[in-house]
């Protein structure tokens, strides 16, 4: 709480600062707007992720429906500060903010900008009817949406059709009749066509063709070189197989030494492949721990004495003591309820007809026996403004005095 009255302590700054009483849009530039914005938005942040965390992890449901609106209203008041943002960004027409500077000067880790999804959203245990109602609203602005779509193009077919019937059919101009077309333009025209004279030896090209020109043989003349590649290793590999096939059918007799190097070379071609993986996959890891983009693995001792497994096995049994307590509650309401109707019904329904009838009476009493309208001037009747009292009006009197005396003052 207190840092939520920190921050609307923020959010009045600049009325305070604006001392010469001009409307609060002219008192600032846009930067000044736009870093005061920025320090809101990073505050704000902050208090929703303690106030969410608290919200998840709070066993009392009645407490929790105490806190749900205050969340809602901050989840709002934070896209508000950051459409702010965005209408003072330093970059104009850009919906992307950067924040650094304000980050550098608080001091503070980029990882306060990340927005988490709330777990309440994510939980199913306890379902929402806002949520439901929110749904229901959508599909129907959907519905809307296309009946009024359906409607725009039912008006835009009606007037095609209403064109095409009026327009004339175009008939098209045969090719004798664009030709005289074209002669009678340069006949009137006085245009002569001058004919262009190129040299045979000699081409035009700008840089850039002369640079795609270069690009196309170059690549032509590596496709080629790989292309002779490919075929000398397919040349090879078929005299090989064929080597073999003439082996087995006992054609011919490899020798012992062709036959060793044919092993050790597979030996040492597999031995050194996994070395030589393993050797990356250790500097990879150890350039990440250097780096501290990774943290190196706990010992068994360590994840059993570790704080972060026992806050997740805390939250995981807080959780289902929230299930179970909220269950009850359920449970209890319905109960009361029950008991309620079964005990009080006919009590608490007496009750409320001889207030209705009390009203009924007093009322015709007040206006010259006229009936009311309806029922709902009854739940208006409490509305009337109370008459002030004797000290009440003795302080406005008081007060209006000051002002005067200030004002004769400063003439």
């Amino acid at each position: 709480m207190n840092e939520i009255t920190e921050a609307i302590k923020l959010e009045n700054y600049p009325r305070e600062k604006n001392e010469k009483k001009r409307p609060i849009g002219n008192a600032w530039h846009s930067d000044e707007w736009f870093s005061h914005f920025a320090l809101l938005y990073i505050k704000y942040l902050d208090i929703y992720r303690k106030l969410e965390a608290c919200y998840d992890q709070m066993i009392q449901p009645q407490k929790r429906l105490d806190i749900r609106p205050t969340l809602e209203l901050l989840i709002i008041r934070i896209l508000e500060v950051k459409e702010k943002l965005i209408e003072h960004n330093r970059r104009p027409h850009s919906v992307l903010v950067h924040l650094d500077d304000v980050l550098m000067d608080l001091k503070m880790d980029p990882k306060v900008l990340e927005v988490p999804v709330p777990r309440w959203l994510r939980d199913n245990a306890q379902p929402d009817e806002h949520l439901k109602i929110l749904n229901l609203e959508e599909k129907s602005e959907e519905k809307k949406k296309k009946k009024k779509g359906k409607k725009k193009k039912k008006e835009k077919t009606k007037d095609k059709d209403k064109n095409k019937e009026n327009e004339e059919p175009k008939v098209p101009r045969s090719i004798a009749e664009k030709e005289a077309w074209y002669d009678k333009i340069i006949r009137d025209n006085n245009i002569q066509e001058e004919e262009e004279v190129v040299e045979p030896f000699a081409y035009e090209m700008d840089i850039v063709m002369a640079i795609r020109l270069i690009q196309k043989n170059e690549r032509g003349r590596q496709w080629r070189q790989r292309l002779l590649k490919i075929i000398s290793i397919r040349r090879k590999a078929s005299k090989d197989a064929e080597m073999r096939k003439r082996i087995k059918e006992g054609l011919e007799m490899a020798s012992d030494t062709e036959k060793d190097n044919r092993a050790t070379l597979l030996v040492q071609k597999r031995l050194k492949g996994l070395i030589a993986r393993a050797k990356v996959g250790k500097m990879r890891q150890e350039e990440l721990y250097f780096l501290g983009m990774a943290e190196r693995p706990k010992t068994l001792e360590e994840l059993k004495n570790s704080t972060s497994e026992k806050v997740k096995e805390v939250e995981a049994s807080r959780k289902r003591r929230q299930e179970e307590i909220y269950k009850d509650y359920k449970e209890s309401i319905a109960k009361i309820k029950d008991e309620i109707k079964a005990n009080e019904e006919f009590d608490l329904k007496d009750q409320m007809l001889d207030e209705r009838m009390l009203w009924i009476i007093d009322y015709r009493r007040d206006h010259g026996g006229k009936l009311p309208k309806g029922v709902p001037e009854f739940y208006k009747r409490l509305d009337v403004e109370k008459p002030k009292t004797e000290e009440e009006l003795a302080l406005e009197e008081a007060k209006k005095a000051a002002k005067k005396g200030k004002k004769g003052e400063k003439k």
